[in-house]
């Protein structure tokens, strides 16, 4: 019975060192673990707390974008309903004012409009005050223009008004080099140059040119009606008669 007690004895001692072990070995892996974690946070916990604070701040910022984008768009829409206010009741000098500010200092889209608009006036303008006020249209058309020269839309658009403005200006020969590229194929602006090719072509009292430039209007694929309309009754007042090419069959 002794020796039954002194193994048993033996077997429970051996089995409390083998605990003490495996928790040495646990306490070792979780010093390990935490050594681990501090050496991470040491070499990347700035990064990470940058990082979240990055992300706070853009969450802040995005909204408050937004508001001081609505309120500048706000603040600049009312001052360009103003200056076309101020236009129609003939306070000319007033509206360019705040046509003059939003074009310089303007952040939306109003500022082209401005231009637009300040160049009516200009023209408006040139009525009674003469030539300088035509000049003065004419430069802003030049400038949205130039500003304008990667949007398609309003750079042809600053070409086809100044063109129509200028038509019997000293300035026509420049304007005609500017809107003549317009009238290739499939440009938004292809009828309208068209026109004004017919019409200065007109005033030089060549006959054959206008012919020609009417006579591609109707002919071309992308022309509004009332384009076509208008180069019919054109050449109807001048007695040239259409020549309208018909497209080749498809053989089947």
């Amino acid at each position: 019975m002794k020796g039954c007690s002194y193994f048993k004895e033996q077997i429970k001692g051996d089995w409390q060192r083998r605990l003490a072990l495996a928790d040495i070995f646990d306490e070792l892996q979780e010093d390990i673990k935490e050594q681990r974690i501090h050496d991470l946070w040491k070499a990347w916990g700035n990064w990470i707390i940058g990082g979240a604070i990055l992300i706070v701040i853009g969450a802040a910022c995005v909204p408050a974008w937004k508001y001081y984008h609505h309120s500048v768009k706000t603040s600049e829409s009312a001052q360009y309903t103003s200056a076309v206010h101020l236009a129609g009741l003939g306070k000319t000098e007033e509206a360019q004012a705040i046509f003059t500010k939003l074009i310089s200092s303007g952040k939306t889209g109003y500022a082209k409009l401005a231009s637009l608009q300040s160049a009516a006036v200009s023209l408006q303008n040139a009525k009674t005050k003469g030539s300088t006020e035509l000049t003065k249209a004419l430069q802003t058309y030049q400038d949205l223009n130039l500003n304008e020269a990667s949007d398609l839309s309003f750079s042809g658009l600053s070409k086809i008004l100044a063109a129509y403005a200028g038509i019997e200006s000293q300035e026509s020969a420049t304007l005609i080099n500017q809107f003549t590229p317009l009238a290739s194929e499939g440009n938004p602006w292809q009828g309208l140059s068209l026109e004004l090719q017919g019409i200065y072509a007109l005033q030089k009292g060549d006959k054959s040119k206008t012919a020609e430039s009417f006579n591609a209007i109707l002919n071309a694929r992308h022309i509004s009606p009332q384009n076509t309309a208008r180069a019919l009754l054109m050449m109807a007042s001048l007695g040239i008669a259409p020549e309208i090419q018909r497209e080749p069959q498809s053989k089947e």
